[in-house]
């Protein structure tokens, strides 16, 4: 087994250069990609979900999963999701509400998943308007 040992130059060059990769994978995406607190509150957002909900990527940071659903369905949305709810992941079909007030069908995935340490979820959302309709 050959071990090579790799400059702290190369490691940095490679971990940007995987950096680059992430991004430039979420802000492609045609779905809402988020990176929220564990308790919903939104950290990151690509171009997409911001578009998707009517804001601009500055005005959707720091809103939480309440400031994008029915008021109705706000209210009952657990303060804290546990580890338990969203470790292997969670798929659900879910009215969501645009800047505006408009409310539109979405489906919903969601993940758990430590950076550091600190737990946080990754949200996936699909506009789902066009489907409902046929």
């Amino acid at each position: 087994m050959k071990v090579t040992k790799k400059s702290k130059e190369q490691l940095i060059a490679e971990l940007v250069e995987s950096e680059e990769k992430y991004r430039i994978q979420v802000e492609i995406a045609t779905d809402a990609v988020f990176l929220e607190t564990i308790e919903g509150r939104i950290l990151e957002c690509n171009t997409a979900g911001a578009k998707m909900f009517g804001y601009t990527n500055e005005e959707i940071v720091g809103l939480t999963i309440a400031d994008l659903v029915p008021e109705e369905f706000a209210k009952t949305l657990p303060k804290i999701i546990t580890e338990k709810d969203t470790t292997h992941g969670k798929f659900v079909s879910r009215i969501s509400k645009k800047k505006d007030g408009t409310i539109f069908p979405t489906e919903i995935a969601t993940k758990l998943i430590n950076i550091g340490d600190k737990p946080r979820l990754v949200v996936y959302i699909r506009d789902i308007t066009e489907r409902k309709r046929t």
